[in-house]
């Protein structure tokens, strides 16, 4: 009968599985997850998964079920005895060698990585529990040939499995070092059987079975593969970069690369073979290519090169496996990792260099011409380029000629060529991605093109030069004939022409400049300069809109003002350069002044003409805010008139993108502009002119105090939401006490109280709200010490008053609003602001809240109390969901308890509690900020608790004394102070909150401090430990029943009498006090304590 219930039971399980992967209706799904949802293992649950992989033959069930134990193992690994771990990974080896050959694919991946996730965690639980593993494979591969695929598919896994940290709670150092030991005795076996399977399809008779073959072959070259990209110093490389350095082989593999056949076995692999398994192959030689040259003697490593220097030519003149994508790319690949791990020296002394340098300029070239196909090739192949060409200047003589630069103009005229052949073709057939929409990548890519084109400058600018012409030439005509196709092709050519223009004339170093290149760098800038102008005249007059070939060529313009004002006007630049002669020939440039009036005018062209195009007002804000942060550009602005006059017209009717932000969410573009300017008129040439700069704001400001009521108010939205976005953006750029002084002195208490007003108008306007609290956050935020006042003024205080009444303003109404669709956009997104911005008030330091309270000010109390109903109306679930709002709680809660900390003990018990829940949650953050918050908030707050105590205590004593019976001869005892008695009057409101907190909340904070210090890597220590002085003086017997509880969790007796005499040490010579020498003295205890944990 029980055989038959189980039996039940898993029809039951089957059908749920099916609704749960198959159904379609997501509550019907989130039901059946629930019911099937098992968080923590039991001999139970731990037998249902048994049941299920013993039994069912569904596919969903028994996915269930591996996924299901690798979770236990994942998140409960310590609850599991080490004997038990290994019967979980012997059980799934069973299960696979008796029923892995007919699992599907994603159940056969969760049973692997299962049994690879066991091996890793338990690595170290005993030599003959987990790390004879290759010996348990063996038997796999030792069957059927079935049997064989299956076992290199878990050897292939667990290679991955050792290299990459995915368990989480393994710290770094806990990985690396079964990483390492994995390294040291197994993984040269893996790579040994990678290596012989594939010789045995290599010899393989043409008559073999063809599908077990390509199956053998295809699992070897992956299992190769892995073994190759292992991680084997701990450099951990992002797998994004491509010239992520070498593959750090260890030394005693040396003969295994030294064999002759080890390149040509690769090479015959991919040539006899298709597509995956051959791009596999290919991915395998571009590791091989990026083995560190020191493990190989020189005679050794000349041998090496020249073996993937020959397999290179030899697939590039037979053009093996070519004509496919995939093979092609990562070809490009490798000649790209061939360069960054060889020196040119290295490649030119090989006797195949010349043949092999034709071979590769050939290719390349072929390459760019077939860009239909290999697009996302290119950029291995300049960067290969750019390389040999900037290793030229490090070329010690030798008699081979190099060649390389005589090749690079070919290489790269055949770039511009076919760039401009690729418009032609975008046009005709609308299939192919435009590079020129895109207009972030291609500047990466470009940035090759400067070490090529600069190489042999004069030919290659004279190339570009006559392609600028002749597509000049043709633009002055078309425009005369009106738009068409033709007209969009030449203006998108003209566009990859001024790029490469810019990448040219930004090229520029010092160390190989001349006053050749920069008369050449003039000839290129002066066509430049000619087409912009004839470019404005003519978008002055038409629409213009993002996407269009105006758009591109506009983006073309500003990237080579950028790379000019590099070379020629910012700090670093050469003012008395000739491309300045050159330009005054041309053009009537004549000096770096006359080019910056040029970039001005052109800037405030853009702000009229492109004013509802966000992407070019934001390049063009750039452009202006990098000339007005260099410190010489910026003196040579002061100087100009334009500058001038940009200070005193800068308001929506004469700067049109400013009217077109404040209606479109692009504000945070008008608070940039006005942060730029702010930047310019703070200066000391400009100060002078504040007065004529914030005209404009006092007849806004005015106009709103003058509105009657809060309905008159609200009218004027647009108004109110540029206002506040400008004196954002103004104060923003502020970093001298003098210039916040004058500020200030401009907007208090003249026009602050609209602050107020807009608060209370706007509470519920998440379009106002925002900026509001933006600029309160701004004006509150003592960055550079700005804020910092004379002795004498009162402006701290006024500051914070005006702050206190936005924010409380603000606070009290929000929290009565309902939450109806977005809870971020309708409450969390102001809570996030608020909270930052008394956050910066209160940790500022500009102003003494001892004065406030002295005089019973409501700012102070009124404000820090929005805060923490602000704060804890927060549900721990949504606290942790939303990144912004985790940072700006705990930030804020950390403020709170450093100086306000009887603030918080003030509150009812429940809230108190719903604090320290958030602490413990935020103990677990991965954030090391986030930790670091919560340890220094739970050490002030217990401190405090410990401070009173003990205060209390002293004065109990002090009262008693008074009152005992005194000799004749005795002195009369002092009574308690003030102090002292006030302390007293508080411990029964201190004890109840640490009652209420301390019987369940205080263990687990212990319990979750000891877990971080135990799996971090040390950069918390000094954090985690703040606190748990405190909660071992506080909790004694709680810290007593931790220490046996942890002792009890070994699996050895030697273990626990080691862990047992670490915990006593820990607490040796340590007094019930807080001082400064206990805390010292706890810290040494501590690092002693973990250092011998760590070494269990």
């Amino acid at each position: 009968r029980s055989r038959m219930d189980k039996l039940q039971q898993l029809k039951q399980i089957e059908a749920l599985c099916e609704q749960l992967y198959l159904a379609t209706d997501p509550q019907q799904r989130a039901q059946v997850e629930a019911s099937l949802k098992v968080d923590t293992p039991s001999a139970e649950a731990l037998e249902q998964c048994r049941l299920i992989l013993d039994n069912s033959d569904s596919h969903y069930a028994q996915f269930l079920a591996c996924s299901t134990l690798g979770k236990f193992l994942n998140e409960h690994w310590n609850s599991f005895a080490p004997q038990q771990r290994h019967e979980i990974k012997m059980y799934t080896m069973n299960f696979l060698a008796h029923r892995g050959l007919k699992l599907q694919n994603f159940v056969l991946s969760s049973a692997v990585q299962l049994v690879s996730r066991c091996t890793k965690l338990g690595w170290f639980d005993g030599p003959q529990m987990h790390q004879n593993i290759l010996s348990d494979i063996q038997s796999f591969l030792d069957a059927s040939p079935e049997h064989l695929i299956l076992g290199l598919i878990i050897l292939t896994n667990l290679v991955q499995e050792m290299c990459a940290n995915n368990a989480g709670h393994l710290t770094i150092s806990q990985h690396r070092k079964i990483a390492i030991s994995f390294r040291d005795s197994s993984l040269l076996n893996a790579f040994q059987i990678a290596l012989n399977y594939l010789k045995q399809v290599a010899a393989a008779a043409p008559g073999t079975a063809q599908e077990q073959v390509t199956a053998l072959k295809e699992q070897a070259l992956k299992l190769a593969l892995s073994c190759l990209s292992f991680d084997f110093i701990g450099t951990s490389p992002d797998e994004s970069a491509e010239d992520v350095g070498t593959v750090q082989i260890p030394s005693h593999w040396q003969s295994h690369f030294e064999d002759p056949g080890l390149i040509p076995l690769f090479l015959t692999i991919y040539a006899n073979s298709t597509p995956p398994t051959s791009v596999s192959a290919m991915e395998c030689m571009v590791q091989l290519a990026a083995v560190r040259r020191s493990l190989f003697s020189d005679t050794e490593r000349s041998k090496y090169l020249n073996a993937i220097m020959l397999t290179i030519k030899n697939v590039i003149s037979q053009r093996i496996g070519l004509n496919h994508q995939g093979n092609h790319h990562e070809f490009c690949r490798l000649l790209s990792r061939l360069k960054c791990n060889y020196q040119l020296q290295d490649l030119t002394s090989s006797d195949l260099w010349q043949e092999w340098i034709a071979l590769v300029t050939e290719f390349t070239i072929s390459t760019l011409k077939s860009w239909q196909w290999s697009p996302n090739s290119v950029h291995y192949l300049l960067g290969l380029w750019h390389r040999m060409i900037s290793s030229m200047n490090y070329l010690r003589k030798t008699t081979t000629p190099v060649m390389v630069d005589e090749l690079a103009p070919k290489v790269i005229e055949a770039y511009m060529t076919t760039r401009l052949e690729l418009v032609n073709a975008i046009l005709q057939s609308g299939g192919f991605e435009d590079p020129l929409a895109n207009p972030e990548t291609m500047e990466e890519q470009l940035e090759f093109v400067a070490t090529l084109g600069r190489c042999k400058y004069q030919l290659t600018a004279g190339f570009l030069t006559s392609l600028l012409d002749a597509l000049i030439n043709s633009y002055q005509s078309l425009m005369r004939q009106g738009d068409s196709k033709q007209f969009t092709s030449v203006h998108n050519q003209l566009s990859w022409l001024v790029y490469f223009s810019a990448v040219l004339v930004g090229g520029r170093l010092a160390i190989n400049a001349s006053d050749e290149h920069d008369l050449i760098d003039g000839e290129l800038s002066s066509r430049v300069f000619m087409l912009m102008r004839l470019s404005d005249g003519r978008v002055q007059h038409i629409v213009t809109q993002e996407g269009t070939c105006e758009f591109k060529l506009e983006c073309a313009f500003l990237f080579f003002l950028q790379h000019f004002r590099r070379m020629y006007i910012g700090d670093h630049a050469i003012t008395s350069s000739k491309v300045y002669t050159r330009l005054n020939e041309l053009i009537g440039f004549e000096s770096h002044s006359v080019v910056l009036n040029v970039f001005l005018a052109k800037i405030q062209t853009n702000f009229k003409v492109w004013k509802d195009c966000a992407d070019i007002v934001y390049r063009t804000l750039q452009l202006l805010l990098d000339l007005a942060s260099g410190y010489s550009s910026s003196k040579l602005m002061t100087k100009l008139e334009v500058t001038s006059q940009m200070l005193i017209h800068h308001t929506r009717e004469y700067v049109p993108f400013l009217e077109s932000a404040s209606g479109n969410g692009g504000g945070k573009y008008r608070a940039m502009y006005y942060g730029i300017l702010g930047k310019l008129l703070f200066t000391e040439e400009l100060f002078s002119r504040f007065d004529d700069f914030m005209l404009p704001f006092e007849q806004t400001a005015s106009f709103m105090l003058m509105q009657p009521s809060v309905e008159a108010i609200r009218q004027h939205q647009v108004l109110v939401v540029g206002f506040l976005r400008d004196i954002t953006g103004l104060v923003s750029s502020i970093g001298q006490r003098k210039a916040f002084a004058t500020f200030f002195e401009w907007f208090s208490p003249q026009y602050s109280p609209i602050l107020g007003r807009i608060a209370e108008a706007f509470y519920d306007v998440h379009s106002v709200v925002k900026p509001l609290l933006v600029l309160t956050g701004e004006l509150v935020w003592n960055k550079f010490g700005r804020l910092q006042f004379e002795a004498s003024s009162p402006n701290g205080v006024l500051l914070f008053k005006e702050a206190s009444t936005v924010l409380v303003s603000y606070g009290t109404r929000a929290l009565s609003l309902p939450i109806k669709q977005d809870a971020y956009t309708e409450r969390y997104r102001g809570l996030v602001l608020s909270l930052d911005a008394l956050s910066k008030s209160l940790s500022g330091d500009y102003v003494n809240f001892g004065v406030i309270s002295l005089y019973h000010d409501p700012c102070l109390p009124d404000a820090l109390t929005v805060g923490v109903k602000l704060a804890v109306s927060v549900p721990l679930q949504d606290l942790l969901a939303y990144p912004k709002v985790t940072k700006a709680y705990f930030t804020f809660i950390d403020v709170m308890c450093s100086n306000h900390a009887n603030v918080l003990y003030s509150l009812d018990t429940p809230t108190l509690c719903s604090i320290f829940v958030a602490l413990e949650a935020g103990l677990s953050s991965i954030e090391a900020s986030i930790v670091s918050s919560c340890c220094t908030s739970l050490d002030h707050l217990l401190t405090l608790y410990l401070a009173a105590k003990k205060k209390a205590e002293r004065a109990q004593a002090m009262a008693a004394a008074a009152q005992a019976p005194a000799g004749s001869t005795a002195t009369a005892a002092p009574q308690p102070s003030a102090a002292l008695r006030n302390a007293l009057a508080q411990m029964p409101q201190l004890d109840a909150h640490m009652t209420a907190v301390g019987a369940e909340l205080l263990p687990r904070l212990m319990s979750g401090i000891f877990r971080g210090l135990l799996s971090h890597d040390g950069s918390n220590q000094y954090s985690l430990a703040r606190p748990l002085l405190p909660l071992i003086l506080i909790i004694p017997r709680s810290f007593e029943e931790y220490k046996q509880s942890m002792v009890a969790m070994q699996p050895q007796v030697a273990q626990r009498e080691k862990l047992a005499q670490a915990f006593s040490k820990l607490t040796l010579e340590l007094e019930n006090d807080l001082d400064s020498r206990n805390r010292n003295k706890f810290s040494q205890n501590l690092s002693q304590f973990l250092h011998d944990v760590k070494s269990l």
